[in-house]
């Protein structure tokens, strides 16, 4: 997403793309962090959207991988807490506030900090809510406590999905093991045809390279890459082939032409036929 130079400069931007550059090396720009994802995310993706959009709501897709659906650094993670109250805030936040129904019905805010600044731990948190036994382990009321509606909320929602809903968007993931569906790994892999194409294979001539590579796919090829995806997706929608049979008939009917809605209409479409699936391969 791209808006003009000019425009930028009316909204007091330093940037007009998403993109980032970072140059990798302990001694250079570091590491790409979760951090510096949300920062992304938050700080151009979601802006960028509105200005092209406004009054849009936008569906971000991210994969499904173990950074991208870790939680936020201070969200209600059971896993964090110990049995008994422990170690003094820092000045990076330590779990946000929850909050719980008491006996009357009323929603109470409960701090997951004591007032001196010590971290509550499960004992302290379930007393609060009138929710501690007697001889309770560790690992039992960490369940119990995993179980109140605040944390099973938090544990349904990360960090990527907070900042896309605070900004009126959706987040979605992709399914595990799935990158057929997303068209960006296509696009990738366009982009790097044409820098081994055109790279003098030098770190120089890389870092010169790769912005033009990511450029050098048109809008009309991503178009078509975003709709080679939604076949795999109706194909696997549909439920009648098994996983390598989808990869045969992708092949076999390559064109978005050869399969018509009117083919679905029936109870056993007309490819789906016992010859059909006598030629995928076992």
């Amino acid at each position: 997403m791209t808006i003009t130079q000019e425009r930028a400069a009316e909204l007091g931007w330093d940037f007009i793309s998403t993109g980032e550059v970072l140059i990798p090396g302990k001694n250079r720009d570091g590491y790409w962090t979760k951090e510096d994802l949300h920062k992304q995310f938050k700080n151009k993706a979601i802006p960028l959207f509105n200005e092209l959009h406004p009054d849009k709501t936008a569906v971000f897709a991210f994969d499904n991988s173990q950074s991208h659906a870790a939680m936020a650094d201070d969200a209600l993670n059971v896993n964090k807490l110990s049995l008994h109250d422990g170690n003094k805030s820092t000045a990076k936040a330590f779990m946000r506030d929850g909050s719980f129904e008491n006996a009357s019905g009323d929603i109470l805010v409960q701090p997951m900090v004591k007032a001196n600044g010590e971290h509550k731990g499960i004992k302290t948190i379930l007393l609060e809510r009138g929710l501690w036994r007697t001889g309770l382990k560790l690992n039992a009321a960490r369940k119990l406590l995993s179980e109140q509606p605040d944390f099973v909320a938090q544990k349904n929602m990360s960090w990527l999905q907070e900042v896309g809903v605070e900004g009126g968007h959706i987040v979605q993931f992709f399914p595990k093991f799935h990158p057929e569906f997303n068209f960006i790994e296509r696009y990738w892999g366009a982009a790097k045809r044409y820098a081994r194409e055109h790279c003098d294979y030098s770190f120089a001539g890389l870092q010169e390279i790769v912005p033009k590579a990511l450029d050098s796919v048109s809008l009309m090829t991503i178009r078509r890459l975003h709709n080679h995806c939604w076949r795999y997706i109706e194909a696997y929608h549909h439920g009648a082939l098994a996983p390598h049979q989808v990869e045969w008939a992708m092949k076999k009917y390559s064109s978005h032409r050869r399969l018509r809605e009117k083919d679905f209409e029936k109870d056993f479409p007309e490819f789906l036929t016992p010859a059909f699936l006598e030629g995928c391969p076992a």
